[in-house]
Order: structure tokens, then C-alpha cells, then sequence
């Protein structure tokens, strides 16, 4: 029995879309874990500004510049 020539060409479409989308996903992931160390390192820099400025006895928070 044949396979039609529709199916075919949607079974190759579908496989195709599929992995055309695994650098898509990968990017994505990717863009995440890069967003999240920024946002990792800038607390980590109002956490450093802060122990500063109390040592220094400017108990002031690291986003409040006067």
C-alpha cells in the first residue's frame, strides 16, 4: 500500500519545524541563565555597597545615592 504524497510531505514539514525549533529552545535557555548571573551579580554588588557604606558608617542603602 502506497503512502500517500500529502503525508509525506506534512510528516517531512513537522520534522523539519521540529528541528529548526532546537536552537530556538536552546537559545532561550541560554538567554535565561545569562539574565539570572545579572541579576545574581548586581545583588551581589548592593549586598558589597551596603557592607561598605556600614563599615564606613554611612548606614545608607546601596540604591539610595544622596
Amino acid at each position: 500500500m502506497p503512502i500517500d504524497a500529502t503525508v509525506i510531505v506534512a510528516g517531512v514539514s513537522v520534522v523539519g519545524m521540529a528541528v529548526a525549533a532546537i536552537p530556538t529552545v536552546a537559545d532561550a535557555l541560554d538567554r535565561r541563565a545569562r539574565r539570572n548571573a545579572g541579576i545574581d551579580l548586581m545583588d551581589q554588588a548592593q549586598k558589597f555597597d551596603f557592607a561598605r557604606d556600614t563599615i564606613a558608617g554611612r548606614e545608607a542603602s546601596a540604591w539610595d545615592e544622596r
